[in-house]
C-alpha cells in the first residue's frame, strides 16, 4: 500500500500524527531515535516548532521530548487515519 507522508520538519504544530517510517540507514541516528521511543507505528503530538529550524517539541506517552530540525528531517509522519489505511 502506498502511504502519504511527508518529514516531520513539514508538519503543523498541534497536529497528532504517526510515524510511518524512518528515511535514515545512519546506525547513530536509528539508536537515538529508538531511544527517544521514536519509531514507526508510534502515535505522537507535535506541540511546537521553533523558529529558524529550531527544535521541535513532541509529546509522547504522556512525556515531552525535543528533537532538532535535522533529525525531525528523517521521520516520515502521517495522520493516523492514513496509517491505519496503509
Amino acid at each position: 500500500p502506498r502511504v502519504y507522508d511527508s518529514p516531520l520538519s513539514e508538519a503543523e504544530p498541534g497536529s497528532e500524527l504517526v510515524i510511518s517510517r524512518v528515511n535514515t540507514h545512519d546506525i547513530d541516528k536509528l539508536a537515538y531515535l529508538g531511544e527517544l521511543g521514536l519509531t514507526p507505528g508510534k502515535h505522537f503530538a507535535l506541540v511546537s516548532r521553533a523558529p529558524f529550524n529550531g527544535p521541535l517539541q513532541l509529546q509522547l506517552d504522556g512525556e515531552t521530548r525535543m528533537i532538532g530540525h535535522e533529525l525531525a528531517g528523517v521521520l516520515r509522519v502521517c495522520a493516523p487515519a492514513e496509517f491505519e489505511l496503509a
